[in-house]
């Protein structure tokens, strides 16, 4: 069994892919950050939904489970509101108040506001007067933790919430690292003027043909103001994608401010749910509340895959050197560059274990492989998010390819790794042998699906030898 709501360590901050030379993290190559951006935005429109109403977004996604009485004293310490909004403005919100930075002024004024004390971190922490809007987690400035600030691809978001257990491995990595996006739980963006809101709700009064044809992104009239909101929403979807490639995710959350409006969105494989934008001057109890849901309920809900668990000393150990044995078989190399090939499949201390469960004449069973770095990561949000490993069999120690994939929901009779069955059958050359190939487990599943009844992507996990 799984433990719910148990996301391991091994979920946060896992290594990418290296590129060909062996010397760089593959896939979000600088010199392409540009293009990059420019296709999330023209893909936007195919996987963005939205405008939903805030209070369906929360029930939705974040089940309430306080108690009445938790909540009423919640509420007696001002926890689920907000006494510090008045000092957002409209249309430009003040530089003034925390940190000089290319959006310091909003990022400031939420990061007071979140906190309950205007300029200290330390409201955070249990032991003041002051009462956390999230507790057991941490919001940071990380849009300043950074080497190149003009530079694309070494961008942050402004405000990164980290899980508390969290804070000492972010704070010790350096500038460079990208540990941030590794181990966030969410991230805040914020745009220092509303008309860079990325999004449009259509009016009011709005009816069903009007909704059917409103045009709900980038419906922005001046031509600047537009290009300046599409490379934020590039930026934004980048973030994302990265969040997921660094962890092992089911969904996440961001939420998006343009001055004092904001927006909260779900991200998963099939695209992005946005609310209705709100202001935090007016309305600052939906932000609170969303905050103190995402809280108190378990890593599974914030979108955390339970499938994927920490793999002990004694499994990163047999990784290694099972690892190192069979590169060491095809290579027939030594010394320098023996360890330069492991690299490829292995990182230090990232060592996780993934389940699968597996059809034979006995039933299902679960089975457990051991895997460290990927030789492929998900570079793009939309879609199947492959990773395919070197893995090792933790009962058999052999060494196998492991895809690790989502599915379409229905593809039932022509997964792959039925296929490759058929084909293994029929004696077809050059075709990978498969070992054996299924879905995550039974009861991951199911808490997979009462999180997320309408999810239509599945993960499907096969692992195969070459022949």
């Amino acid at each position: 069994m799984i433990p719910r709501g148990n996301a391991s360590s091994s979920a946060f901050n896992v290594p990418m892919a290296l590129h060909l030379s062996g010397e760089q993290t593959g896939g979000f190559n600088p010199k392409h950050a540009k293009s990059r951006n420019s296709r999330n935005v023209q893909e936007a429109e195919k996987f963005i939904l939205g405008p939903m109403p805030i209070q369906d977004f929360l029930d939705a996604f974040l089940e309430d489970s306080a108690s009445d009485e938790k909540k009423t004293t919640c509420v007696r310490a001002g926890m689920l509101s907000m006494p510090y909004h008045s000092a957002v403005r409209k249309p430009q919100i003040s530089r003034n108040l925390w940190y000089v930075h290319r959006c310091s002024g909003p990022s400031s004024c939420l990061m007071a506001m979140i906190t309950s004390c205007p300029f200290k971190l330390t409201a955070l922490r249990s032991s003041t007067k002051y009462k956390s809007r999230c507790p057991g987690f941490s919001f940071q400035n990380t849009s300043a933790r950074i080497r190149h600030a003009q530079r694309l691809s070494s961008m942050k978001p402004d405000i990164i919430c980290f899980a508390s257990r969290h804070l000492d491995a972010v704070k010790s990595s350096s500038r460079r690292s990208r540990a941030d996006l590794g181990y966030a739980a969410l991230f805040i963006d914020v745009k220092p003027d509303p008309e860079q809101d990325f999004f449009t709700d259509p009016p009011p009064d709005a009816d069903a043909d009007a909704l059917d044809s409103h045009q709900f992104i980038l419906n922005i009239d001046d031509e600047d103001t537009r290009q300046q909101a599409s490379r934020a929403l590039g930026q934004h979807i980048s973030y994302v994608t990265e969040v997921c490639a660094r962890q092992h995710r089911t969904f996440c959350y961001s939420i998006s401010m343009a001055g004092s409006l904001a927006r909260l969105i779900r991200w998963d494989r099939s695209g992005a749910i946005v609310t209705e934008s709100f202001d935090i001057r007016e309305h600052p109890g939906h932000l609170c509340e969303f905050l103190w849901r995402f809280s108190q309920v378990s890593d599974v809900e914030r979108g955390y895959d339970p499938t994927v668990g920490p793999a002990g000393e004694g499994e990163e150990r047999l990784f290694r050197e099972a690892i190192t044995t069979y590169v060491k078989l095809q290579l027939d190399v030594e010394e320098d560059e023996l360890r330069q090939a492991v690299r490829e499949h292995y990182k230090r201390g990232a060592v996780s274990a993934i389940h699968v469960t597996v059809k034979d004449d006995d039933g299902y069973h679960n089975r457990r492989f051991i895997v460290s770095r990927p030789m492929m990561s998900p570079l793009w949000l939309v879609g199947r998010g492959t990773r395919g490993y070197w893995a090792v069999d933790a009962d058999s120690h052999q060494v196998v390819f492991l895809k690790d994939t989502w599915r379409y929901d229905g593809e039932d009779d022509d997964r792959e790794g039925n296929i490759l069955d058929g084909l293994n059958d029929l004696g077809v050359r050059y075709v990978p042998t498969v070992l054996c190939h299924g879905d995550v487990p039974k009861d991951a599943l199911e808490q997979l699906e009462r999180n997320d009844p309408g999810m239509w992507f599945l993960l499907f996990r096969y692992m195969y030898i070459d022949v």
